[in-house]
């Protein structure tokens, strides 16, 4: 992957896995998502459900996305609490408020 742009200024999230997100935003950004203007944490949530539904969770698995992991809300939320110990609640928050707003 080129030169990556650090769209996560600060987060608690290890190096590792603030680099798999700013990957993830970039893609994000590159299929035409405006990211302009969101908080730090709406990108991350945003990042980390889309690795979820990539079913990638290191760096270098960006070559195995396939187009048949497909994945529901919870599911989303369970992969991403399994692989990036996220809070589950939090997310669960954000899907709610999403979907009520």
């Amino acid at each position: 992957m080129s030169e990556v742009p650090q769209y996560l200024t600060k987060s608690d999230k290890s190096n590792q896995l603030q680099k798999l997100i700013n990957e993830a935003l970039y893609i994000i950004s590159k299929l035409g998502v405006p990211l302009e203007g969101m908080t730090q944490r709406r990108l991350e949530r945003m990042a980390m459900a889309f690795l979820a539904v990539a079913n990638v969770n290191k760096t270098n698995e960006w070559r195995k996305i396939e187009n048949s992991h497909a994945l529901r809300t919870r599911e989303i939320i369970r992969y991403s609490d399994s692989c990036f110990r996220t809070l589950q609640i939090a997310i669960e928050n954000f899907m709610i408020q999403e979907y009520f707003l």
